[in-house]
């Protein structure tokens, strides 16, 4: 059965809780962690209202672009 969700309202969600999380003192690597683990509590919260693997292809998607929009290198997150 199709969902019917919109899936650009998973990163509204995300953006919200993470300006509630973070402030300005943030590192863009602490940033970065701050939206991963938003992103994770929303997969583990909300899939079952998305079609099967759309929301965590999203999620993946979105923090790929927030990684390089915060200039993080991927030798950095492991």
């Amino acid at each position: 059965m199709k969902k019917s969700r919109d899936i650009t309202e998973a990163s509204a969600r995300l953006e919200k809780a993470v300006a509630h999380i973070a402030d300005d003192s943030y590192s863009p690597l602490l940033l970065y962690q701050c939206y991963e683990m938003t992103a994770i509590s929303i997969l583990d919260s909300e899939a079952h209202l998305y079609n099967e693997g759309e929301l965590s292809a999203f999620l993946l998607g979105y923090l790929a672009a927030k990684q390089y929009q915060l200039g993080i290198q991927a030798s950095e997150l492991t």
